[in-house]
């Protein structure tokens, strides 16, 4: 069976051959894993690792696993830095970022890998809801402080949507941020109403510190990525830190993990 055509000026495959180089390209892809796998389990990390993170993430997780992986692996020189801008690996020199975004990602080329999707929740302390009575459509919000997240140069609005019924809420912001701990602090303290992930707050839902608006009416979820410059280009250190946030993130966030 041939697998090509060729004459003096063209080389084409035939349906034949374009099947045994998908098959190929295939086994080529898999047994490079293999490899990564192999050098991953028989090598000790050294060197160094830049890890960035949000503050945020930083605190819930970020800060613990960087100090496990400090001891499991003490040949590492470790580097954390935590801030709320989206970094671009390439121009920071970075080994991994980790990065929560409610929309696609800038098409970068680097790799992003999904590690996690952190449902959101609308709410807001038992006092507030107190004072502003019952709640039981998205217009109703238009008469409560709102709190937004993100830049201070933006049109501020939540879209919450209902199976496929979909609802745009307009506001101004009594209170922003681009720090999502903050935000989860002014709600806490009764400043107003706004979505806040799901997994950092289930103890403030479950004693009551906060309370949930409009449970049928779903915020967008906020996926969290794990970006770097190439696979083939990380260090054995950044790819077995890899390897323990892709397990332990969606442990310690109570989230849910996504293949």
């Amino acid at each position: 069976m041939p697998l090509f055509h060729r004459d003096a000026r063209r080389f084409v495959l035939t349906s034949f051959g374009r099947d045994c180089y998908a098959q190929c390209a295939r086994a080529v892809h898999e047994t490079n894993k293999l490899f990564e796998m192999a050098e991953r389990a028989g090598a000790a990390p050294s060197g160094t690792l830049h890890v960035i993170c949000p503050p945020l993430l930083g605190t819930l997780m970020i800060e613990r696993l960087v100090a496990e992986f400090a001891v499991k692996a003490p040949r590492v020189r470790l580097h954390l830095e935590e801030t709320a801008a989206i970094v671009d690996p390439r121009q920071v020199s970075a080994d991994l970022v980790i990065y929560g975004a409610f929309s696609p990602l800038p098409d970068l080329d680097v790799v992003a890998r999904r590690i996690l999707v952190s449902p959101y929740t609308l709410a807001a302390h038992p006092d507030v809801m107190a004072a502003a009575g019952p709640v039981t459509d998205p217009g109703d919000l238009a008469r409560l402080d709102c709190l937004g997240f993100g830049p201070v140069a933006r049109k501020w609005r939540w879209t919450l949507q209902r199976g496929a019924e979909t609802r745009v809420v307009d506001f101004e912001p009594r209170f922003s941020t681009t720090h999502l701990s903050a935000l989860i602090e002014a709600v806490r303290q009764g400043i107003g109403v706004a979505p806040v992930p799901t997994g950092p707050c289930v103890e403030d839902f479950r004693s009551g510190r906060l309370v949930r608006l409009l449970p049928d009416w779903q915020p967008p979820s906020a996926s969290i990525y794990a970006i770097f410059p190439d696979r083939r280009s990380l260090s054995t250190a950044a790819a077995h830190f890899l390897d323990m946030i892709i397990t332990r993130v969606p442990e310690i966030l109570a989230g849910h993990p996504v293949d």
